[in-house]
C-alpha cells in the first residue's frame, strides 16, 4: 500500500521512464557514428528496443544483463527501473561505443 500513498508508485515510473528517455539518447548517439546499432522506435515507457550488431550484444553481455526482443532482426530490449541512474546509462553508452569500435 504504501507505493499508492502520496504518489511515490508515480513518482518512480515517472523516473523509470525519464531514465529511458535518457538511454534512448545515449543509444540515438552512438547509432549516428556507426552502423553496428540501429535505434528505429521512440522509447515507450521505460524501455528502448535498440537493433544491436551480434558482437557488440555478446560484448555488451559481458557487464549488462538484457533480453532478446526480436531475434530476427537482433532488437534486445533494454530497461530502465525505478532505481536507474544516469551514471548507469552514461556507463551502458561509454560501453556500448567500446563494443562498437568506437
Amino acid at each position: 500500500n504504501a507505493l499508492y500513498e502520496n504518489g511515490l508508485a508515480l513518482e518512480l515510473a515517472n523516473h523509470a521512464n525519464h531514465m529511458a528517455d535518457i538511454l534512448h539518447e545515449r543509444v540515438s548517439e552512438v547509432a549516428s557514428e556507426t552502423d553496428k546499432v540501429t535505434l528505429d522506435l521512440e522509447a515507450p515507457a521505460n524501455a528502448v528496443f535498440p537493433i544491436l550488431d551480434l558482437a557488440v550484444a555478446e560484448k555488451l553481455r559481458e557487464r549488462w544483463a538484457f533480453y532478446d526482443w526480436d531475434e530476427s532482426i537482433h532488437q534486445v530490449r533494454l530497461m530502465c527501473s525505478w532505481n536507474t541512474t544516469e551514471q548507469e546509462i552514461n556507463q551502458f553508452a561509454s560501453d556500448l561505443r567500446e563494443a562498437c569500435g568506437l
